[in-house]
């Protein structure tokens, strides 16, 4: 197919997803279709306006209206006054699996992830800023009893109503590690021009996620940047209770 086709062809699947994404933003409150809009905005396939700093705006208030520490206390069904070892720690990041971009999505720098599990249905895209953003985020509280240690993690996803909570306690000896994993996902890097992804290659993208191993099980957090002070005072802790155990 010659270039002005390739052109045409990609005016005429904008103007049938346009279609397709207000009707699905229709069903959604104000919040969730500007996420919609803004993971649908970028590149030639461009067909809604809505910038990275739209999306960080709505993030940030959907996280803001959650109170982490009482859902956790609430969840774990633990008292305040006996977790206070040492202060908790909160943690958040997005929440997705391996994830890489495709087809249409290229041009976009846009996609709606595939896969099984809860990698399904995440829309992942990368900003103008040249940072990555998916559709679904999770909050962690890790909380320290003299015995044992409480984890509490609430995973949403800014395009609907689903969420998922998931809880674990472990006692202290009984942990084998505590560490950051850096895991390496595909990613596009564009070349230049409306059709820069002809000239494009796949780079990698890393983000860092916390991980406390037990036997025969494990609890991770995600992380956006790396806590340096909380980590090392849990670790200190953990090492500590370990040794006097």
């Amino acid at each position: 197919m010659s270039a002005f086709g390739v052109i045409m062809k990609g005016l005429y699947n904008q103007g049938q997803r346009k279609v397709m994404l207000k009707l699905e933003c229709d069903k959604r409150t104000k919040e969730q279709a500007g996420v919609i809009k803004y993971m649908n905005t970028g590149g030639c396939g461009s067909v809604f306006g809505v910038d990275d700093s739209d999306f960080d705006q709505i993030l940030a208030s959907s996280v803001q209206k959650l109170n982490i520490y009482n859902m956790a206390i609430q969840r774990l069904c633990v008292d305040e006054s006996d977790v206070k070892e040492i202060n908790p720690v909160f943690l958040d990041g997005y929440f997705f699996d391996r994830f890489r971009f495709l087809g249409d999505a290229i041009v976009a720098k846009t996609a709606l992830v595939a896969g099984e599990g809860d990698n399904v249905g995440t829309y992942v895209k990368i900003g103008k800023d040249d940072l990555i953003r998916f559709s679904k985020y999770r909050l962690s509280c890790i909380l320290f009893g003299k015995e044992q240690v409480y984890f509490y993690s609430y995973r949403f996803d800014l395009t609907n109503l689903n969420v998922r909570e998931d809880t674990a306690e472990f006692f202290y000896k009984d942990i084998d590690s505590v560490e950051v994993v850096r895991k390496v996902n595909d990613r596009w890097i564009d070349g230049k021009g409306c059709l820069g992804f002809l000239k494009g290659e796949y780079g990698t993208y890393t983000y860092p996620e916390l991980r406390i191993t037990v036997p025969g099980n494990a609890f991770s957090c995600s992380m956006r940047t790396e806590n340096e002070g909380a980590i090392i005072g849990l670790k200190n802790l953990i090492r500590t209770k370990r040794m006097d155990g």
